[in-house]
């Protein structure tokens, strides 16, 4: 059974992709509007390669944290995946922040 689609989840559930925390440095200067224009959810999977976390962020982990902060206690994401191999989990991470700013 796939978990794919939009779901509400606990922001204390969600942990952060070890390879999204490796490559996408911390933008903490940058305010986040949250009552802007609605943003695509945050994309988390259920069955990281990486993590035994239940749910994994993959993008949009500075939105969780920001929700999390105002007292949210869910956060709307989409589930993406399952993914066949660490390969193809990697593609997504780079595809669904490609337009973040990134280490070299």
């Amino acid at each position: 059974m796939s978990d794919a689609g939009t779901q509400k989840l606990d922001p204390d559930d969600l942990e952060l992709h070890p390879k999204v925390v490796n490559r996408y440095p911390a933008d903490e200067d940058r305010e986040l509007d949250l009552d802007g224009e609605p943003r695509n959810p945050p994309k988390v999977t259920r069955d990281s390669a990486y993590t035994d976390a239940d749910w994994t962020i993959i993008s949009g982990h500075r939105r969780v944290d920001a929700l999390s902060e105002a007292g949210e206690s869910t956060v709307e994401v989409e589930v993406v995946g399952p993914f066949e191999n660490r390969q193809e989990e990697l593609k997504a991470i780079l595809d669904y922040n490609d337009s973040r700013d990134r280490k070299a």
